[in-house]
């Protein structure tokens, strides 16, 4: 049976109470309830639409770590450092290792450490220097450089910083990650994109703006990987897989979404839309 990951339940107490009644609820940080979702009809389906829907799942869970990256800089530095301490629980105090744990469902739940609804960026309730004792001496130089994007609530306070505090622009203040440290918004007035779903904006050394395209890249080379590749290859090897068992409409359909992942073109988003 295919079971999602947890998913956050904001709005407790409704949540709670239907959660209850069905056995769903799996757990609570604070406000937040944590639901496990079933998907009963899939033993329904038929053995090559389980096998479809199978595959489709992996590509999905393979581009997962995508969204860490975009919403911040330290987004996936984090996810590792957390997930590091939370699978090699021996030897950490149990009082501070339940913190970290609590932690790391909200982390996940939100793709970070910023709330998705308000935007706004969460703390831990541990110490710097419990996170320190408890991530171990092959990880403190690590620990040391989150230090900021973890404890600090004035630090990216937002992921999108509309109202951007002091001097700031709002590129400078907001944590995603759309366009490269020390870019601010008068350097990119009358910048043209050439991917603007799917691009992250940085400064050359010598002052050129480039879009860093998120992309596979293609078999042939004639388009290189870009950022992220590594993910959106696995969802596309996972999505070949899939299109084996799909039918003709929907493997045109998976098709031209591999196609998009490997150039990470506007135009081939909008096959992808069409098929």
């Amino acid at each position: 049976m295919i079971r999602s990951a947890f998913l956050a339940c904001l709005g407790w107490t409704l949540c709670a109470t239907v959660a209850a009644q069905d056995g769903a609820l799996a757990g609570r940080v604070g406000d937040t309830g944590f639901v496990q979702l079933t998907a009963e009809s899939f033993l329904k389906l038929t053995p090559r639409e389980q096998a479809l829907a199978y595959w489709l799942s992996q590509a999905s869970i393979a581009t997962d770590p995508i969204i860490y990256d975009q919403l911040s800089r330290f987004g996936l530095r984090q996810k590792r450092r957390l997930e590091t301490i939370v699978t090699h629980p021996q030897g950490v105090n149990p009082g501070v290792m339940k913190k970290i744990v609590d932690f790391t469902m909200l982390f996940w739940a939100n793709k970070g450490n910023h709330n998705e609804l308000t935007s706004q960026k969460f703390l831990p309730a541990f110490t710097f220097e419990e996170l320190k004792a408890a991530a171990g001496p092959k990880l403190v130089a690590e620990v040391e450089a989150l230090t900021d994007s973890l404890f600090d609530p004035d630090f990216e306070p937002m992921i999108t910083a509309k109202s951007p505090r002091g001097t700031l622009d709002i590129l400078q203040a907001s944590s995603n990650n759309f366009y490269s440290p020390g870019l601010r918004l008068v350097d990119i007035q009358g910048f043209k994109e050439q991917y603007p779903l799917n691009s992250r904006l940085a400064r050359m050394p010598g002052g050129k703006l480039v879009e860093e395209v998120y992309r596979a890249g293609t078999a042939d080379g004639k388009t290189p990987p870009g950022r992220d590749a590594e993910f959106l290859r696995k969802a596309n090897q996972a999505l070949e897989k899939a299109r084996a068992y799909a039918d003709p409409a929907q493997a045109k359909a998976i098709a031209s979404l591999i196609r998009f992942f490997e150039t990470g073109d506007p135009h081939d988003w909008v096959q992808f839309g069409i098929d």
